[in-house]
């Protein structure tokens, strides 16, 4: 996020990221060897993306506004969508914008699911 003043919104929406990042690495460290090793793909992801989401200072507005609508653990629902597109990759932060449309994308469908449901 960008390095001046930050407005409450983008505050809380940082101690989100932080508690939810904090939250998966507790997690991941309490598996055993094995499990943390299988999950080696899912801690890429989200440390690729935390990297994104606290020193990128260029992030959109509205990929902000997506992360903060993300329900629950922002990490484990950005994570389902990842695994929905096979194709995503998120290893540069011009990969994680495109990995955000996606969300954007999804998030746009489950609304529509809402509003006609």
């Amino acid at each position: 996020m960008k390095r001046s003043e930050f407005t409450e919104k983008e505050n809380q929406l940082i101690r989100r990221i932080e508690h939810d990042h904090d939250f998966f690495k507790y997690k991941i460290l309490s598996m055993q060897r094995k499990k943390i090793y299988e999950e080696c793909n899912h801690i890429r992801f989200v440390e690729c993306v935390y990297e994104y989401l606290i020193y990128n200072e260029d992030i959109k507005e509205e990929y902000l506004n997506a992360v903060s609508k993300c329900r629950g653990n922002i990490f484990e629902e950005l994570y389902r969508v990842y695994l929905d597109y096979e194709y995503a990759t998120v290893g540069t932060w011009e990969e994680v914008d495109n990995f955000m449309e996606l969300l954007i994308k999804e998030q746009k469908k489950w609304y529509e699911t809402l509003r006609v449901g």
